[in-house]
């Protein structure tokens, strides 16, 4: 228990170490990842034409008719997906950008290397091995006794709710297909051997499956041998 619990404290360890020096590398603002994604938004918003209407709200309209209702100050748009994911839509960029404002005071602080930063803060640190360990006079703790159970051990699996036991027998039967014959419609053949089991059902080949078995085996037919006397 010991040991997974340090293997555990180590991996956080040097998973706060490593966030922390990637995000000190950030050159902006915002992550890398979350920058392409704004200079993709950006040049999507280029299917988009923004007309001002006073108090930075701006009436955008995409190159398909649809048109949406974009307020650059409360940071939202008809869309909602400004709203949503705290990144301007197309329909929001397309209005930053014909004010010559940027787009990266308008996304939302939880993408901001400020807040990356703070999100792994916690420093984790290390310990001394075992060895260096204080001394305790209290009880020691030992692992668990296995008590081993009374009487033989039990073989037979736990079956379950729909599961029948045959009586005599320790495993469940085994399900066979029961072939049909395409030519005569009997059971228990099929048409290369039709002839010779003389178009009839083989016996048992029903029970079988009733009891939890397949079909019998079909007992070949003993020529008999005529014997003739000189």
């Amino acid at each position: 228990m010991i040991t997974l619990m340090e293997m555990i404290k180590v991996y956080l360890m040097k998973r706060l170490v490593t966030k922390r020096a990637a995000a000190e590398k950030w050159h902006h603002q915002i992550g890398p990842k979350v920058m392409k994604f704004v200079e993709r938004i950006k040049m999507d918003s280029s299917s988009c034409s923004p007309e001002y209407s006073g108090n930075y709200v701006y009436q955008v309209k995409e190159n398909g008719g649809e048109q949406f209702v974009v307020n650059i100050e409360q940071k939202s748009c008809a869309c909602n997906k400004w709203q949503l994911i705290g990144i301007p839509c197309i329909h929001g960029m397309a209005a930053l950008l014909t004010s010559n404002r940027d787009s990266v005071d308008f996304i939302d602080n939880k993408y901001k290397k400020e807040s990356f930063l703070k999100a792994y803060t916690l420093v984790i640190y290390g310990i001394n091995g075992p060895s260096m360990w204080p001394k305790t006079n209290d009880i020691l703790i030992e692992c668990p006794h296995f008590k081993k159970q009374r009487g033989r051990p039990k073989k037979e699996r736990i079956l379950q709710s729909n599961e029948v036991m045959i009586e005599g027998k320790a495993k469940l039967g085994r399900n066979y297909i029961v072939v049909r014959c395409s030519k005569g419609g009997q059971r228990g053949h099929n048409k290369t051997t039709c002839d010779k089991m003389g178009g009839r059902n083989v016996a048992g080949s029903e029970a079988g499956n009733a009891n939890g078995g397949g079909p019998q085996p079909v007992q070949p037919r003993q020529a008999s041998t005529q014997t003739q006397h000189a």
